[in-house]
């Protein structure tokens, strides 16, 4: 069954792929009109994925993954009919978490943690509906 199921998901991110969609009123459809659900997945240059997007009826939704030119997983992140949603976080070259943040159906909330490139200066942020509530540097 798992199989089955990763069959599928790799053939239905393959028709995605091949598809050309257009943007009708912030929705991703395909050239009929019709909003896309599916993955959909774009390349660098070099060949590499850049990023993995899901959409239902033609709405970012679920988990996306964006990737540099190596292949690399950078960020990660979830939406919900559009908007960002839940546990953001990127990683630097070694693996370390640079950045964490939440969303709650578009709305920054809760703690985030920013850190600089060489992990010797880290941020935390508090945001509260949508405001920045507290900045303190760690």
């Amino acid at each position: 069954m798992r199989a089955v199921l990763f069959f599928m998901f790799l053939f239905s991110a393959y028709i995605a792929d091949c598809q050309e969609f257009v943007k009708i009123n912030d929705q991703l459809c395909t050239e009929d009109g019709t909003p896309y659900t599916g993955h959909y997945r774009t390349y660098h240059e070099n060949g590499q994925s850049k990023a993995l997007y899901h959409f239902t009826n033609g709405r970012l939704d679920q988990g996306v993954f964006f990737y540099d030119e190596s292949g690399r997983l950078t960020l990660t992140g979830f939406y919900y009919n559009n908007k960002p949603d839940g546990l953001w976080q990127s990683w630097d070259r070694k693996g370390n978490v640079v950045s964490s943040a939440r969303y709650d159906k578009g709305k920054k909330t809760g703690e985030w943690l920013v850190r600089s490139e060489h992990l010797d200066t880290a941020y935390a942020l508090s945001y509260a509906n949508n405001n920045l509530v507290s900045a303190q540097k760690k």
